[in-house]
């Protein structure tokens, strides 16, 4: 077996109880139609509004499938930005789309320069065609996919990609986690 000089994933991914407070930016589903799961609903009201807003003001964002909006929050914020990220049609809701999903979401979170994520799955949002913790999982896998990234045989480095902040982690916020 070969020495790997990088690892296949180059980040954590793991499922938590709670939010484990080390996140600088965090991750709400939202529905078609800009339909709120309730954890993005409740951190709306606790941020008086403000990812409604962020909404509004942003009319091309509709809740299809990998579609994302990055907001600023204030400084009384536990994180410095939150994602909102579209889920798409409840009914068309399965593992290929979650995978998918997970793909788009990481190259958003690439693209703001997030460190350490926390992304809140909803326990008491019912799917039909899959399960909660099918659901993170498949979410999990597909931002791994779209994270790998194989240097062995990379000639030259890139100064700009040794300096970067990539990303470190991602935490699944579910009631589900074991």
């Amino acid at each position: 077996m070969y020495p790997a000089e990088r690892n296949a994933m180059p980040f954590d991914i793991e499922f938590h109880q709670s939010p484990q407070d080390i996140a600088d930016t965090a991750v709400f589903p939202v529905y078609k139609g800009g339909a709120f799961t309730a954890a993005t609903q409740e951190q709306d009201n606790d941020l008086s509004g403000l990812l409604s807003r962020a909404l509004e003001k942003n009319p091309q964002f509709s809740g299809k499938a990998g579609q994302t909006v990055a907001v600023a929050t204030p400084e009384s914020s536990a994180y410095g930005r939150i994602v909102l990220l579209g889920l798409g049609e409840r009914e068309k809701l399965d593992a290929d789309s979650c995978e998918t999903i997970g793909g788009k979401l990481f190259l958003t979170l690439q693209a703001l320069g997030a460190v350490k994520v926390e992304f809140f799955l909803d326990d008491a949002d019912e799917v039909e065609n899959i399960s909660l913790a099918e659901r993170g999982a498949h979410i999990a896998a597909g931002l791994s996919l779209r994270g790998y990234r194989f240097d062995k045989y990379k000639t030259r480095k890139d100064e700009e990609d040794e300096e970067s902040n990539d990303l470190q982690s991602v935490h699944f916020i579910t009631e589900d986690a074991s």
